[in-house]
């Protein structure tokens, strides 16, 4: 099993990765998803169950075998260097690391 975190699942970009997970026959044991404290809380759907929000400026990332980022250029600023710290591999989808490869996470 494999543990992937979506950050930025509340967002366009983030349900497509939350489709692909589904297509890829990832459960709701294997993700976990995160966004803003406006978005924390919320349930969204994931094959046939929910999975509730994490707001991402408190979430433990422990756990996490990758994360997905796709919460835009601040939040990925702010987060992605965190997630790192914690071990956990980061894929960006925003501007900022894609753009200057001395800060790829």
């Amino acid at each position: 099993m494999v543990a992937i975190g979506v950050v930025g699942a509340t967002g366009q970009v983030g349900q497509v990765v939350r489709e692909l997970l589904l297509e890829r026959s990832f459960d709701a044991t294997e993700v976990r998803f995160f966004a803003s404290a406006r978005s924390a809380g919320q349930e969204l759907p994931f094959g046939d169950t929910t999975v509730v929000v994490e707001d991402i400026a408190v979430a433990d990332p422990a756990g996490l075998d990758i994360a997905i980022f796709s919460a835009g250029a601040t939040l990925s600023k702010e987060q992605a260097p965190r997630f790192v710290e914690a071990g956990v591999p980061c894929s960006e989808l925003a501007k900022p690391f894609r753009t200057r490869p001395s800060e790829r996470t």
